[in-house]
Formats: structure tokens, sequence, C-alpha cells
């Protein structure tokens, strides 16, 4: 009798220590572009809110993701272009280690058309 290999665990709630670049297996398609916060909460680079009181304390990304929406523009982009940006899980996941070490070199991908370093 052969044992079964067991599945791969889910990314960390705490940090992202798995950072790929290739697409989940659970995407509709690897062109589909969402938000920074949608890529965030549907692959699970999110810290689960504790309890305060009876009401429970919302969901937050995690750090990685605020260093890469500083980095690459993506809330100079909302505000600007009055909508959020919008990107490949790739270039999410790209942008994610982009800020993991220095030199923190924005991914091409993931950089908005108003971030400061792209010169809007």
């Amino acid at each position: 009798m052969t044992k079964r290999k067991a599945p791969e665990p889910k990314q960390s709630v705490k940090g992202v220590e798995r950072v790929d670049t290739e697409p989940s297996p659970d995407s509709a398609t690897p062109a589909e572009k969402r938000t920074p916060d949608e890529w965030a909460h549907r692959l699970g680079f999110v810290n689960r809110g504790g309890k305060m009181g009876s009401k429970r304390a919302p969901d937050f990304p995690v750090w990685q993701h605020g260093g890469a929406s500083a980095l690459h523009g993506w809330q100079s982009h909302a505000h600007h272009a009055q909508e959020p940006y919008r990107l490949t899980e790739a270039d999410y996941r790209a942008a994610l280690k982009a800020v993991e070490s220095a030199p923190y070199t924005p991914h091409p991908g993931a950089l908005s058309p108003h971030c400061r370093a792209h010169g809007g």
C-alpha cells in the first residue's frame, strides 16, 4: 500500500511564505484582472481579525500588500482614476514579491500609471 502525498498547505495568514508568479489552479483565467484587495482576499493574503467584545474586528491584508500598494501606486491610482487599479494574479504575486527584500524594484505589470516611480 502506497502513501498518498499530503496536499500542499494554503497560504499563511500571518505572512507570505510561498509567493510564486504562477496562477493558482482555482483562478478563472490566467489573464483575469481584479483589484489588489480582491486578490488579497481570494488568495488568502489577509490576517483574520480577532474578536473585540461581541463584534469581530475586520480582516486586513498582510504587510506585503501595503508595501506593494505604496511601491506600485495602487492608492494613488484609485484617487486619480476614480477607480481601483486592476491587475492579473501573476502581477499581484510579483508585486508582493517585489517588496520582500531590497532593492525595492516595482514589478512593471503591477505599476500604476499614476505612480510617482512611473512619473505619474
